[in-house]
């Protein structure tokens, strides 16, 4: 849940958003339907799908597919990039065993 705070007169407005997040999720495989209301009033769903280290999404699925007035969606995608962990850890142990 996001409720935004006026500290200032002249700030930039962000909507509410109340958000529920049902999903599926393995170690190389996530399908997640976000529903969210915004505002309040304008209830979204959306379509999250992901493999291994990429995310294809959207959180506005009914403009997309043309199931209500369209006046905009939002689609998205990430690559998630895993460092190798314990390196470093290792690497101090060395140092302060010479």
């Amino acid at each position: 849940m996001m409720i935004p705070l006026k500290v200032h007169k002249y700030q930039i407005r962000r909507s509410s958003l109340f958000a529920i997040i049902p999903r599926y999720e393995t170690d190389r495989f996530e399908l997640s339907t976000p529903l969210s209301l915004h505002d309040f009033n304008e209830l979204r769903l959306g379509l999250s799908a992901r493999y291994g280290f990429f995310t294809l999404g959207t959180d506005k699925l009914g403009a997309f597919l043309g199931l209500n007035n369209f006046d905009g969606f939002d689609f998205y995608m990430m690559v998630k990039i895993n460092f190798k962990r314990g390196r470093c850890k290792d690497r101090l142990v060395e140092i302060c065993n010479e």
